[in-house]
């Protein structure tokens, strides 16, 4: 499993997402980033970026970790046989 997370500054978060408090999104923010830091399947995108750089950005991480698991099964399969 991969996890992705787009990282926005919390001030653009306040401007689009007006139900929460300032402080509420900096403490998500807070919350995210230690969580994160925890999982080794996890990516934080710059979602402060244009939608083709995040989208490029997350493209290359899927095919990096395909091409990994791939060779890794590959690798497996040849010295099994």
């Amino acid at each position: 499993d991969i996890v992705f997370f787009l990282d926005v500054d919390p001030e653009t978060v306040f401007k689009r997402k007006k139900d929460l408090t300032f402080a509420e999104i900096k403490r998500q923010s807070c919350e995210f980033e230690l969580l994160i830091s925890e999982l080794p399947y996890a990516y934080k995108i710059n979602g402060n970026s244009s939608l083709q750089n995040v989208v490029d950005n997350i493209s290359d991480i899927i095919f990096d970790h395909m091409k990994s698991r791939f060779s890794y099964f590959n690798k497996l399969n040849r010295e099994l046989n």
